[in-house]
């Protein structure tokens, strides 16, 4: 994942000061498809929604720079000391339809939600404790 400023030059506290200009854009890494993310507009958490590939699908915490999320040595929960671990994760699962999704104001239109009669619905709500 990069972090850049709104004119493409790199911020301050970006984890990588030299190298090429590409490197330096650089805030986190081994995530497979980021396909959202949200700030929770209260404590500044950033929360990055990955589909995974074989197996699961992950929110991962991204607020601190310089990790290493593990894709694609890793998908879901790893016991290498080098990963970070997602603060949730699910299975794929078969012939169903899920939705993982980490968004500070929670709204999702089910009516707009077009799925095939033949496909089961799972929706759920997770709930993120901030202790401290």
């Amino acid at each position: 994942m990069i972090r850049i400023n709104s004119d493409g030059t790199v911020p301050p506290g970006n984890p990588y000061s030299t190298g090429s200009a590409q490197r330096q854009r650089v805030w986190s890494y081994g995530l497979r498809n980021p396909y959202t993310l949200d700030f929770n507009p209260v404590n500044g958490r950033l929360f990055i929604n990955d589909v995974g590939q074989g197996s699961w699908e992950e929110i991962n915490e991204g607020t601190t720079s310089n990790l290493n999320f593990g894709w694609p040595g890793a998908e879901g929960n790893s016991s290498n000391p080098l990963y970070t671990n997602p603060v949730y994760t699910y299975g794929h699962g078969t012939g169903t339809f899920r939705m993982c999704n980490y968004r500070w104001r929670f709204f999702l239109a089910l009516h707009l939600l077009i799925i095939p009669h033949n496909i089961r619905v799972s929706i759920f709500l997770l709930t993120i404790v901030v202790n401290g």
